[in-house]
């Protein structure tokens, strides 16, 4: 069954009161001291789908559909309760938070989007949880006269030096059907101002809880293509400003906003993202258990690391891909480790991998350096690495917080003699490095030293393009004296 009749199936089991929830997370009242309201001062692009505030793609129960919801089909596809959560509410409040914090001297950690995932699904910087809730969660950050993702905290509950207790939370009863246990599960308390998030990526099966505030989801099946999103490559606010425009009906991901109380089941291997509308808290409770898709992607691992030193595994590799053609992570962890010994064949999986998702940056940055660093017997030839780049151009004029997009920018002006043009793409991985504002795979490439240099090569080459033109100006304007 595919996944529109699956929804539709369902949506005609609904109970009417439960039509009417889709509108709006039940629970909405007491904010338990957090501005939880949405924000309107959030770029729409953030915060509205083609004008809407308020949609949901997924199918949506109410708790009383109790019966529906222990339906084994339910394990492979996401849904929503309304008012499924099952919360100590007070616990999340901002005033329980910061007693807390003061009683145990307790630390949040923090990160954005792009590093909470590029992290294993934690916060990168350990900071005072009440420095975090008196200034932090609501910082602002401009790039290019853009307001930036805000810091989000994303910490695992752990034992007593926990921002919240693990009684705090309840496994739905629903999920408990399925064998979801304390012992075989753990949980991650989230907290983050109006413009957080987490960008795309997947895991086991898990459920969260919205206790206040506002949550957008982003959704694509375990079977879809994530455009843009199979390596980390975008900061969600960038994916969603530079990507998600883009994106026709039939590309774009599922969504749906969640508001409190409301419970999500994500099933695992379904790639997601969040964003933030309000400061909101939650709790995701992640499945332990490992089911054969799992263990299918965890055998990529050992195969991996034998390839290494043991070139008869490269079949296992390819088999593994084999099995799972959509997932570019695999083919560019093969390109990065046969690159060495078969050049040609690493930029063929770099290739497919572009076919599959244009807007993997990974893989670009990767065939860009495979022509460029010596990896064949010599460098690419410029008009062949200059029809590359045209190709990538369009991919990368808007994603300009990823250094190795701007690099690849810079790499194309060069060739095209626009030299201010790269000294502009040059300036702004100097300006990203400098205030640590980069995002997305392309993290820090030079040292800032470095990218003075290549600015002022850039400028060299400029001055010099502009003497020599205005040199062949003055020949041609000159009169011809005849002697």
């Amino acid at each position: 069954m595919s996944w529109s009749q699956w929804s539709l199936s369902f949506a005609a089991f609904l109970p009417s009161g439960a039509a009417a929830a889709a509108g709006a997370g039940a629970g909405a009242g007491s904010c338990g001291g957090w501005e939880c309201e949405r924000s309107a001062e959030l770029d729409p692009v953030l915060r509205l789908r083609r004008g809407q505030s308020q949609f949901c793609d997924i199918p949506f129960f109410a708790t009383s559909d109790e019966a529906l919801l222990q339906g084994p089909e339910l394990l492979n596809k996401a849904f929503v309760i309304r008012s499924g959560g099952k919360l100590n509410l007070p616990a999340f409040s901002m005033k329980r938070l910061r007693a807390r914090a003061k009683d145990r001297n307790l630390v949040a950690k923090v990160g954005y989007s792009a590093e909470i995932v590029e992290n294993g699904g934690g916060g990168t910087h350990d900071h005072p949880l009440n420095n975090f809730l008196d200034s932090m969660m609501h910082e602002n950050r401009l790039f290019g006269g853009v307001q930036l993702e805000r810091p989000y905290m994303f910490h695992r509950v752990e034992a007593v030096y926990s921002v919240v207790e693990s009684e705090d939370v309840s496994i739905p009863d629903p999920l408990m059907s399925w064998n979801w246990t304390k012992d075989n599960t753990f949980q991650i308390f989230a907290l983050g101002g109006p413009g957080s998030g987490v960008t795309w990526h997947d895991h086991r099966a898990a459920f969260e809880t919205v206790a206040y505030g506002w949550k957008r989801w982003f959704l694509y099946p375990s079977d879809t293509v994530t455009l843009g999103g199979s390596m980390g490559e975008y900061a969600i606010d960038d994916w969603l400003r530079v990507v998600y425009p883009t994106l026709g009906a039939d590309r774009a991901p599922l969504e749906c906003v969640l508001g409190p109380g409301d419970l999500i089941y994500v099933p695992e291997e379904w790639r997601h993202a969040v964003m933030n509308l309000a400061d909101t808290v939650a709790v995701s409770t992640q499945s332990l258990l490992v089911t054969e898709v799992r263990r299918n992607n965890m055998a990529m691992g050992p195969a991996q690391a034998a390839l290494k030193g043991d070139p008869s595994q490269q079949s296992k590799l390819i088999e593994l891909i084999e099995q799972a053609p959509l997932d570019n992570s695999d083919r560019i962890s093969m390109a990065w480790m046969i690159a060495p010994g078969d050049p040609a064949g690493a930029e063929a999986e770099l290739r497919a991998a572009l076919e599959v998702d244009p807007w993997c940056l990974e893989a670009m940055n990767m065939l860009f350096r495979l022509l460029t660093e010596g990896h064949f017997t010599s460098p690419a030839p410029e008009p062949v690495l200059l029809h590359l780049l045209q190709d990538f151009k369009p991919y990368l004029f808007n994603n300009t917080r990823n250094m190795a997009a701007n690099n690849m920018l810079a790499a194309y002006y060069k060739l095209t003699r626009s030299f201010k043009l790269e000294g502009k793409a040059l300036r702004r991985n100097l300006e990203l490095s400098a205030k640590k504002l980069w995002a997305g795979s392309g993290g820090p490439l030079l040292s800032e030293a470095d990218w003075k240099q290549r600015i002022r090569e850039a400028k060299q080459r400029f001055l010099e393009a502009k003497r020599t033109s205005s040199a062949a100006s003055r020949a041609t304007t000159e009169p011809q004296v005849e002697l």
